[in-house]
């Protein structure tokens, strides 16, 4: 009997952690989105730099789509035709 009520308070306590930690990534998140609406991104270079380096053709896109997102991304790396070939 002991155990099992012990067992019911770890897993209430665990459920309470969830739900706090929850709560605080939920929290930073809304922090995060309010501080680049203000100040924008905090290192444009390096976002579009992984962005491109994580670009993709998927199977069902329009190579038009490519393009854009292409030109998008290397447009703030700096890169010269030689770097983005």
């Amino acid at each position: 009997m002991a155990k099992e009520h012990r067992a019911q308070r770890v897993r209430a306590r665990s459920r309470a952690s969830r739900r706090r930690f929850t709560r605080l990534l939920h929290l930073l998140d809304c922090r995060e989105g309010a501080l680049k609406a203000t100040f924008g991104e905090p290192d444009p270079v390096t976002l579009a730099m992984t962005k491109l380096d994580n670009l993709l053709m998927k199977d069902h896109h329009h190579i038009a789509r490519y393009i854009v997102e292409f030109n998008e991304y290397a447009t703030p790396t700096g890169y010269n035709d030689h770097a983005l070939c």
